[in-house]
């Protein structure tokens, strides 16, 4: 039978329920410690989740800018043409081709199907808009001789363009170079006016009178919004603009850059040439980190780990020293009554 001390046969008798407190006192503070990393994992969370959804609507806003400026460029382009027409109206194919080859450099020129002139024409009492400039020439050759009338979305932004002087988007619809491809809406035109005066009238019935042709710049929708679009995503995943000037909108594109998109949504109107285009842009998936992974939380488990660990400790040597207290009192208690008895039986064992 192994020796046992009296301190330990005071521990073996004592109450059961007071071996609980240590352990107790560490699964409080094991739950505490638990509760507040959850408490700043979702904190973290939300604040990365805000951080994100920060950075994804900067990144569709500069989607959608990146389109605005490809469409003011545009209009640039046109103008430019529109105040060589307006410098001398006897401007011919050739000088044409000048003063487009020399904008090599601009931006507008990369997405640019062709940049075309059609003059007015009244023949058998009609007007006609015959396309008689054009450039490049390549790619372009079905459009030599063409009737702007035969286009109702064009016609339209033509006569606009010219009551109002300013300039005028079509309506999205089929260009006649795309003949035989397989697809009801690919493109667009910017119309702007010409007058034979030289200087812009002011009045609507003098554009009228003056009116002598107007400038147009044909563009491929799906070209034009592809070219602002980042290679590599980022955190933007789809991008899909539509026409919605009308009443039933029409979809002009839409263009996958990733994987499947998550539930982020950003939806922008810009107005340009009397059109409305929506542009909405989907986020990318998985950009926000999750509250169940990360080293901080696994760093609070174990930090919890160790505080329950250290409160099983502190509780369960002071449970001890109050266990040895109590012990040591009964002892001198003990001593005290045998000293007490002794004291009682000393004047007879004299006698």
């Amino acid at each position: 039978m192994p020796f046992i001390t009296h301190d330990e046969e005071q521990e073996r008798r004592a109450d059961p329920r007071r071996r609980l407190i240590p352990w107790a006192a560490a699964l409080g503070a094991f739950l505490l410690g638990m509760a507040l990393t959850l408490w700043l994992a979702r904190e973290e969370h939300r604040r990365a989740e805000i951080e994100h959804r920060r950075a994804f609507v900067e990144s569709a806003s500069g989607v959608v800018e990146a389109i605005e400026q490809q469409l003011s460029d545009c209009e640039r382009l046109i103008r430019t043409f529109q105040s060589v027409f307006l410098a001398s109206m006897r401007v011919t194919e050739d000088d044409f081709r000048l003063v487009f080859e020399n904008l090599r450099d601009d931006r507008a020129r990369v997405n640019l199907q062709a940049l075309a002139y059609a003059e007015r024409q009244v023949l058998d009492g009609r007007e006609r808009y015959i396309t008689t400039i054009f450039m490049p020439v390549r790619g372009n050759e079905a459009i030599r001789g063409l009737d702007v009338g035969e286009q109702p979305s064009n016609l339209r932004s033509l006569i606009e363009s010219r009551d109002t002087n300013q300039v005028s988007m079509s309506a999205p619809f089929k260009l006649r170079q795309s003949q035989g491809v397989n697809t009801a809406v690919d493109g667009f035109i910017l119309s702007l006016p010409l007058f034979a005066d030289g200087a812009a009238p002011t009045t609507v019935a003098d554009r009228r009178r003056t009116f002598v042709g107007s400038m147009g710049a044909s563009f491929r929708t799906p070209n034009l919004i592809t070219s602002v679009i980042p290679a590599d995503g980022g955190l933007v995943a789809e991008v899909a603009v539509d026409d919605v000037t009308d009443r039933l909108p029409r979809r002009l594109h839409h263009h996958r850059v990733g994987p499947a998109a998550s539930n982020e949504q950003h939806a922008q109107k810009i107005r340009f040439g009397g059109r409305t285009w929506l542009i909405t842009v989907l986020g990318a998936r998985g950009a926000a980190m999750s509250p169940w992974l990360g080293r901080d939380l696994w760093l609070g488990v174990l930090m919890s780990a160790l505080l329950a660990a250290l409160s099983w400790s502190l509780v369960s040597t002071r449970e001890r020293a109050l266990l040895l207290a109590r012990s040591m009192s009964e002892r001198y208690r003990a001593s005290e009554e045998r000293f007490r008895r002794l004291t009682e039986l000393l004047p007879s064992l004299v006698l």
